[in-house]
Parts: C-alpha cells; structure tokens; sequence
C-alpha cells in the first residue's frame, strides 16, 4: 500500500533518527551533497583522507570513505523498518559532505507518495533491503569512478556496518538485548540485502562485558601513524582465532 502522506513519514523518520543516533540528522541545504552524478564530492572525499593519513595506504583512503558514503543509509534503511515501519525510496536519498565527513541527509521533494506500508514485517524488511541496496548500488558505482574498491571487499564492510548499526539502534532503546534474536535479524537483513552470508560479523561480550561487533572487514586504522586496532577487528594479532578472517 502506498502512503500518500510523505511528510508525515518523513518527520517520524527524523524524530527517530535522532532520538536513536544524535549524530543523524536531516538538513536543509549544503555546500555539496552526494548523490548521484556529483562526481566533485566523491572524489573531494577520498582526496580528503590521502591528504590527511598518507602513510595509511589505499586500503584506508578507500575504507574510510566508503563507511562514509554508507553509514547513512543503513541507518535510515534501520530506522524505517523497526521505527516508521515504512519503506521510503532511497533514490531521492542526498547526502551533505564537508571536510572528508558525510553527514546530515535530505530526501529530495516529490509529488508521488513513496512510502510503502506492508502486511507483514518480512515485505517491509525485503522491500527497504532492495531500495537500500540499489542505492548502495548506485554509490559503488560512483565512488568505483574515483577509486577501484573491489564490490566482495565494499559488501562486506557494509555487513559489518550493518550489524554495528543494529547493535547501536538496541542499545539506544529501553530493551535488553538478546543476542541470539538480533544476530537471527541481522541474518535476515544480510540475505534480503544480497549480501555474502559467510564469513559474517556476529557480536560478543568483551572485558567489561559490553556487546560489542566481530568483524570481518578491517577498515586499516592501525596503518595511521597513531593509529589502532578497533574492538573486534580481525586482524588485531591477539585475536588469532580471527586470523584466517582477516579481511580487508
């Protein structure tokens, strides 16, 4: 069913994204926005962070500014599903960038009613998985113009993201966390998604028994000159049992 009142939707969408990420929030305008055909801000992007880390590698520039582009929509796609419970059409999706940051959104304005409402939980999950994708899509496709960023290395990254993102979005709600139920969502998000379903990113308790994300991406951050291994990074050699999934 199609909703006809999109800027209802659009503001429950804001008042989540914000109540559930504070550093989510949508805007009115930008210096520059990503979306497609603004080659200018994918390339100013990646410039960005081989100016500012050049001892990092490609690996780095290229990880660093693909979370960027990707961060958003995933938890926009989250957001929709567990909290509007609407699918929206991540086509009219733009992106404001600024100094090597991609933050604050804006759905473009438009006539036609393009949400979607749906009888059951798994065609909202699969229709907001297949709009989020195409968008995800389109981005590699942009960002692939600059920089070579191989599509396996991208998708599992944004797995890792995703799963961070779901953890986050639990961890903002009122809930207790239970860990089989959300590795069995994420699980569902990962097939929709069309996303490698093995090796997969799956939580753990870490010292101070915090949840925390086992992944199986590495974004190079220890390649900075101060740089360091993120909690659940794969490659961090005292997790040997990772070794073999150390992929980056």
């Amino acid at each position: 069913m199609t909703v006809d009142n999109d800027i209802k939707y659009n503001q429950l969408l804001q008042q989540f994204a914000v109540a559930a990420f504070e550093f989510l929030s949508p805007v009115e305008s930008a210096e520059q926005w990503v979306s497609k055909g603004t080659s200018q801000s994918f390339e100013q992007l990646y410039q960005f962070w081989q100016l500012q880390h050049p001892e990092a590698g490609k690996i780095y520039w290229q990880s660093r500014s693909w979370s960027m582009l990707a961060w958003q929509p995933i938890s926009l796609a989250l957001i929709a599903y567990y909290q509007v419970q609407a699918s929206p059409d991540f086509s009219r999706l733009k992106q404001r960038y600024h100094l090597g940051n991609v933050f604050g959104y804006q759905f473009e304005h438009s006539e036609k009613a393009l949400w979607q409402q749906f009888d059951t939980p798994s065609l909202l999950r699969k229709s907001i998985a297949q709009s989020l994708r195409r968008v995800l899509d389109q981005l590699l496709e942009d960002f692939s113009q600059v920089t070579r960023i191989s599509p396996s290395t991208a998708y599992r990254n944004i797995s890792d993201g995703l799963l961070d993102m779901m953890l986050r979005g639990a961890k903002a709600s009122s809930q207790s966390i239970q860990i089989e139920q959300l590795e069995h969502e994420f699980a569902h998000w990962v097939e929709d998604l069309g996303l490698p379903l093995q090796p997969r990113a799956h939580l753990f308790e870490d010292t101070a028994d915090e949840l925390q994300v086992a992944r199986v991406s590495c974004c190079m951050d220890y390649k900075k000159q101060q740089g360091r291994y993120c909690v659940g990074c794969p490659c961090e050699p005292n997790q040997k049992q990772n070794k073999k999934t150390c992929i980056s």
